[in-house]
């Protein structure tokens, strides 16, 4: 089963299914995730092994959507991981990760 790290977060801005009303306003379902709030600039590193299946660079807001997907095996399967909100990104796609590696650095706060 995958775990992951709750330590060397920092604080949690949103969490997983927080304020529905801002994203129903937006046309939205929902928050499927969970926000950390680092500090700008801020290395993110891995939480577990996996393999970065898609790297998404934004042209037009490069402080804001670029993300990093990654596949982490979990038994017979796999979970999605998703790294968003980027400002750099250190990876690409058909890179291996480690646990602990620095994958990108931390970018827009908005809804983040």
């Amino acid at each position: 089963m995958v775990k992951f790290k709750t330590t060397n977060k920092e604080q949690i801005n949103q969490e997983f299914g927080g304020n529905p009303a801002q994203y129903t306003s937006l046309g939205l379902e929902g928050h499927n995730g969970i926000d950390y709030d680092l500090g700008w600039d801020y290395p993110i590193a891995t939480d577990c092994d996996g393999f970065v299946y898609k790297v998404w660079r934004s042209e037009i807001s490069p402080t804001n959507w670029q993300g990093i997907y990654i596949l982490v095996p979990d038994g017979e399967d796999f979970v999605e991981v998703s790294y968003g909100h980027c400002l750099d990104l250190y990876v690409k796609e058909g890179d291996t990760v480690i646990e602990g590696q620095y994958i990108g650095s931390e970018g827009n706060r908005g809804y983040v």
